[in-house]
């Protein structure tokens, strides 16, 4: 008994695929297939989740900055009401 499976490749595999694969010098793979144990393929994949992560640190940087300037600013204007 023969079964046959066909794999059609979904279409964000097709985009994903199609970026360039550079390594940390910006220089473009000669090797472009998956090989999870290549140290240039590791980095590569290390430097893209990495770029998530640092906007993501730089928008709760900035979230906090304004919080902090918020409530500095009210904080003074609520002092001033109770002293009238």
């Amino acid at each position: 008994m023969e079964v046959n499976y066909t794999y059609d490749i979904v279409d964000i595999a097709k985009t994903f695929h199609n970026f360039k694969h550079l390594n940390l010098n910006l220089q473009e793979l000669q090797n472009r297939t998956f090989d999870p144990r290549s140290p240039d393929y590791l980095k590569s994949i290390g430097v893209f989740a990495a770029w998530p992560i640092l906007a993501l640190l730089i928008i709760l940087v900035l979230y906090l900055l304004i919080s902090l300037f918020v409530c500095c600013c009210c904080s003074g204007d609520k002092k001033r009401e109770v002293k009238k």
